[in-house]
């Protein structure tokens, strides 16, 4: 049971992470999937780098 005699209302506002574009370019995925896998790699070459000294 629910009584509505104290209530508190919080004035926060939170902005959505929604897109008005469904749709994404295919070439410019690979791009960034590209980018991805070469700083993964930079990372991981920078890990190995100061685990090796």
């Amino acid at each position: 049971m629910a009584r509505l005699e104290n209530y508190f209302v919080d004035g926060t506002k939170v902005e959505a992470n929604a897109n008005r574009y469904s749709f994404v370019w295919k070439k410019s995925t690979e791009k960034n999937r590209e980018k991805l896998r070469q700083k993964v790699k930079d990372i991981l070459e920078e890990i190995d780098r100061a685990n090796f000294f």
